[in-house]
């Protein structure tokens, strides 16, 4: 492994390759298409079994930096990543049977340019991160449930205004398209349905298909179990269920404040 005076300089290092001088080079693939690809020879061939070995280690660790610490949020630098690796390495290598180092006593600690026992960044700095993120996203879904919301009430306000909509006491919009028969489904009776469900803007989130999917009006929610209560077996009917009568805030798939638009079947009724 290098050592802090042997290694070549990180930064003036990825300053050249960046700048096209050393490092990498432009190559055609097979669609025609120039790409950039690593030297064979650049900074040194690989002779030994050995240098090919670390330049496996340092390819692995640069995977591991990609994956845990890559973030558009921010950009660490390099060069001072490849100083803390080179220094760590630096104090490690003296490390016998005879004389161990301990690299979790406090004079190990002690001996880099950041105490990393008392005055470790990392910590600190990944939960302000985080806690960034999650305003951001807190504020990004606030804005969204406000756009739904305004959205919703429009559509609701100017369907409930078209031929054959009615409107219950909850404020479920619906058109019995047909009504089936006598027989109708209590809250815990199990219900054999088909359904397609969709946004107001027509994109399906849903859909049962050709095969019926069993479920109670207790075990849905509110604005499909009240429309289910509307029609008897054989029934179909649509849905127009405000968000206080679905998923109100939302899911993983379903947005805040979204109204949903439900084509429903009541195929049959279990005893």
């Amino acid at each position: 492994m290098p050592t802090a005076s042997s290694a070549t300089p990180p930064r003036a290092l990825i300053e050249s390759v960046q700048s096209g001088k050393e490092g990498f080079e432009t190559v055609k693939d097979e669609a025609g298409n120039d790409i950039q690809i690593v030297k064979r020879d650049s900074r040194g061939a690989l002779k030994t079994e050995m240098d090919s070995v670390s330049y496996v280690i340092g390819l692995n660790l640069g995977f591991q930096l990609q994956e845990q610490y890559n973030n558009k949020e921010f950009a660490f630098d390099l060069s001072r990543v490849f100083q803390g690796m080179v220094e760590f390495v630096d104090m490690y290598k003296d490390n016998t049977e005879e004389n161990p180092v301990d690299p979790n006593s406090e004079a190990f600690m002690r001996s880099f340019r950041v105490n990393i026992m008392e005055d470790n960044p990392l910590g600190a700095f990944f939960t302000r991160k985080q806690e960034e993120a999650q305003k951001k996203a807190e504020e990004e879904r606030a804005k969204i449930a406000a756009e739904n919301l305004e959205k919703g009430q429009a559509f609701l306000a100017e369907n409930a205004q078209k031929e054959g909509v009615q409107v219950s006491e909850s404020g479920l919009q619906y058109i019995i398209l047909e009504p089936g028969n006598d027989k109708r489904a209590d809250e815990n009776q199990k219900c054999n349905v088909k359904y397609k469900g969709s946004f107001i803007d027509g994109e399906v989130f849903d859909d049962s298909g050709d095969e019926a999917r069993q479920f109670t009006r207790a075990g849905v929610v509110k604005g499909f179990g009240e429309g289910l209560s509307l029609i008897g077996e054989g029934g179909h009917i649509m849905l127009y269920i405000p968000s206080e009568l679905g998923y109100g805030e939302g899911n993983y798939r379903i947005g805040p404040n979204q109204v949903l638009v439900f084509d429903v079947t009541l195929v049959s009724i279990e005893k």
